[in-house]
């Protein structure tokens, strides 16, 4: 499987966003019902990018 890479957000938010999307069905970002399970099955794939990827990672927080 290709290496993924995290978003830097909690697993409980992740979840939320979900939730929501499975409720709103946007377009554009909605391709299907994803359940928790196969995100938690997924969840371990995501890496953080290595330095020999050549990754130029900038972090910012999200007012809230």
């Amino acid at each position: 499987m290709p290496r993924q890479h995290p978003s830097p957000q909690r697993r409980e938010d992740c979840l939320a966003n979900i939730h929501r999307r499975n409720d709103e069905k946007p377009a554009g970002v909605y391709w299907g019902h994803v359940t928790d399970e196969l995100f938690h099955a997924v969840t371990p794939y995501f890496t953080l990018p290595q330095p020999e990827e050549g990754f130029r990672v900038e972090m910012r927080l999200a007012a809230r």
